[in-house]
């Protein structure tokens, strides 16, 4: 059977050891195929699964943000009703700048946060790359 681990919190499922082995007592394909071929197109439709099932965690998720979002934006119409309705006229403006400030850092600290995911999924590929030619350099000197 194939493992496959979905994360509620981020939407993202992660692939179980067994996705990228054969499943073991799923019968023989009949096929004029060879092993090798036969194995790549198993590897191929469990890959396809991960990324259907990928693909509605992500959609679910989405939604339920949506659907957070829907509620804060009622929440902030009201909260602006209130303070027109509650608020003098410098308070207002006041309260007005600093939703516009806080916008702002927020927006930021999104923008930072996208580079230092980047940048660490650079680094990454790098770190990777490094290891495989290590690898390969101890298979040389062998």
């Amino acid at each position: 059977q194939l493992f496959f681990y979905c994360r509620r919190q981020d939407g993202v499922c992660s692939i179980g050891p067994n996705l990228l082995q054969r499943t073991e007592g799923g019968g023989e394909v009949d096929t004029d195929l060879d092993e090798d071929e036969t194995d790549l197109n198993q590897k191929k439709v469990e890959l396809l699964q991960a990324l259907t099932l990928s693909i509605v965690s992500l959609r679910e998720e989405k939604e339920v943000l949506a659907e957070e979002q829907r509620k804060f934006r009622v929440l902030g119409g009201h909260m602006e009703s209130l303070v027109q309705e509650r608020c003098k006229p410098n308070e207002r403006e006041k309260y007005k700048m600093f939703i516009g400030d806080l916008d702002k850092i927020v927006n930021l600290l999104l923008s930072l946060c996208g580079r230092l995911a980047r940048v660490h999924n650079a680094l990454s590929a790098l770190d990777r790359e490094e290891e495989t030619e290590d690898s390969q350099e101890e298979k040389v000197r062998y």
